[in-house]
């Protein structure tokens, strides 16, 4: 689930998983000894052992030692200086913070040394008392490792930027926000339209706070009193303002003024650029704002012009209600050698790459990912083509990204389709929605684990994956068993077929509640949020912004992986035209339900 920040999960791949074939032509990273080599000490580290002296005189390559020991060491099995020894040795690896977390908990401390002794009161009683004292000290840490090292020196250079403000600005500052974190949001409002705001605070400054104003009138559904707020942080030209004109277009919209909500979106549009947050968003809700102003002509413009950002949800409803067919080249990547050749001249490409022939393709991920800053952008083509090869879909869609962000488009890289991970017992749900949930809840990491301890591709927590299995019938998970692809989806695919059932095939409601749980959908559409005869106002109402946005792009997702397999987007046709999406027990299209006014 992605209402969180994910960590590296310290349990890895099980060895024995088979791994794809080398892409063709492209020479191995380890020889046929090593690789064996490696793959018995990798099998020997998921049970704790580290690397026996052995096995590493028969090593040619000795680059992978490093993530063997940290493998072992996550398991717990070794002593606190080896841990601290390998974290001082290693601070740049992948692994260095998750095992310095472990070793925060784990380090010696203080014993507790307690004796029994016989005392007497003020009467002259005897009575027992446990007198105890501590014995011996903390262990010393290990050093930081690089990255936290990195974060903590960002976050000090933020704090000294706010230092540096004059007093005059943090007092202001201070006092607006005293005020808003007790929701006297007017007056902390009208001390930023103030002229004394506008002398001591920056543009900036002074936008963020009035679009934080609106955005939490908005929440409180007070869009009387948030409109003039946002409007006016809009009519600032700082970085706030496409969420300001966002903001002040829906306050109007709310009110029932449509014609001010359209005009209101229609210039955040012609302001922000087509990547731009909002611009789908604004595009499309202007136009139904003009149609419903009577106003078909701007409405057509609008959509013609949401319709340009092709890869966000709004943009493909607005291309979908515009009649406009987007052209998606699915092409595999293509391999370069010459730039292969040069890929495997950077040490840490060469371990990724290394990981992924003995078959550790979590850890392969990891690692790739850590070098992301020292991958050459010209070559982005080619790792994500062998990413593809070797079975690394995390690692092809980064590169996706990473060549969609500077103008190039390869869906097959942005959108992986991964075919070799199969659930236990088959795929029973429509594949392309199980991908399209994966890709926002893991971006296709197996060991990924998040702070609320959602575990796997599919995000499920351990309660409920245990629910969901007693319910099914099948064996208890325990939380490693959530890493294994197979049982994951497996157990994910029940989860979503229950939803289903609860929820009577409506895929809105289904993905809300798996990403908000059950209760909270239930909650909202109590209190009347999610209107059952305005879907897309629905998908707007939810109170949750990453459950929301969540919605959103599993949704898009879902369309892009329909296109990818040239099956019919039925669910975007019906959004589209502002009927409920309703699938089948299979996750599979079973129609549209007309909206109910």
């Amino acid at each position: 689930m992605a209402m969180v920040l994910l960590f590296a999960a310290l349990m890895l791949a099980p060895f024995g998983q088979l791994f794809a074939a080398w892409p063709q032509g492209v020479p191995a990273v380890l020889s046929a000894s090593d690789e064996a080599v490696y793959q018995k000490i990798f099998a020997d580290a998921g049970r704790g052992k580290m690397p026996a002296p052995t096995q590493v005189r028969r090593l040619k390559e000795t680059s992978l030692l490093a993530d063997a020991e940290a493998l072992a060491l996550s398991e717990g099995k070794q002593s606190y200086d080896l841990l601290k020894g390998w974290i001082n040795n290693n601070p740049d690896h992948a692994l260095a913070s998750t095992l310095y977390r472990q070793a925060v908990k784990t380090r010696p401390s203080p014993r507790k040394v307690c004796k029994k002794e016989v005392r007497r009161n003020s009467k002259g009683v005897r009575y027992d008392h446990r007198a105890c004292r501590s014995s011996g000290s903390y262990a010393a840490l290990p050093n930081k490792p690089t990255a936290l090292v990195e974060r903590e020196s960002r976050q000090a250079r933020l704090e000294a930027e706010r230092t540096k403000r004059p007093a005059a600005v943090s007092a202001m500052l201070s006092e607006v926000w005293n005020l808003r974190s007790r929701d006297r949001l007017q007056e902390a409002g009208e001390i930023l339209l103030s002229a004394e705001a506008k002398r001591v605070l920056d543009s900036a400054d002074r936008q963020a706070q009035l679009v934080k104003i609106a955005a939490r009138y908005d929440d409180i559904r007070l869009w009387e009193r948030g409109l003039p707020f946002a409007k006016a942080a809009g009519e600032i030209a700082g970085p706030g303002r496409d969420e300001a004109l966002w903001l002040a277009g829906w306050s109007a919209y709310r009110l029932g003024k449509t014609t001010e909500a359209a005009k209101l979106w229609d210039k955040l549009v012609s302001h922000e650029p087509v990547k731009g947050a909002h611009y789908g968003r604004a595009a499309w809700w202007a136009a139904r704002a003009y149609s419903e102003a009577g106003q078909r002509t701007k409405a057509k413009e609008m959509l013609a012009l949401g319709a340009k950002d092709h890869v966000s949800f709004y943009g493909m409803l607005c291309a979908q209600k515009a009649g406009v067919e987007p052209s998606r080249d699915w092409r595999a990547p293509r391999l370069n050698r010459e730039h292969m050749a040069a890929l495997v001249q950077i040490p840490s490409v060469k371990r990724g790459m290394a990981l992924a022939q003995i078959g550790e393709h979590d850890l392969a991920q990891q690692v790739l990912k850590n070098a992301d800053d020292v991958i050459p952008y010209q070559m982005t083509e080619t790792l994500a083509a062998f990413a593809l090869e070797a079975r690394l879909p995390g690692t092809a869609q980064r590169m996706g990204r990473a060549l969609y962000e500077q103008g190039d488009m390869l869906f097959s890289a942005l959108f992986p389709y991964p075919a070799y991970w199969q659930p236990k017992g088959g795929m029973a749900m429509d594949r392309g929605l199980m991908l399209a949930i994966m890709r926002q809840e893991s971006a296709f990491q197996p060991s990924v684990g998040s702070h609320a301890g959602a575990q796997g591709l599919m995000q499920l927590m351990p309660a409920t994956s245990k629910y969901i299995a007693r319910l099914a019938g099948r064996p208890t998970p325990s939380r490693d068993d959530l890493h294994d692809p197979a049982i994951n989806l497996m157990l994910a695919q029940d989860y979503v077929g229950y939803l289903n059932g609860k929820l009577s095939g409506n895929i809105i409601h289904i993905l809300a509640a798996y990403n908000a749980g059950p209760g909270n959908l239930n909650k909202w559409r109590t209190r009347g949020l999610l209107p059952d005869g305005d879907p897309m106002m629905a998908i707007e109402n939810i109170p949750l912004a990453e459950t929301k946005g969540y919605v959103q792009k599993v949704l898009a997702n879902w369309w892009f992986y329909q296109s990818r397999t040239q099956d019919d987007a039925w669910s975007l046709a019906a959004l589209a035209d502002n009927h409920w999406p309703v699938v089948d027990e299979r996750g599979r299209g079973r129609g549209a339900r007309v909206a109910q006014r």
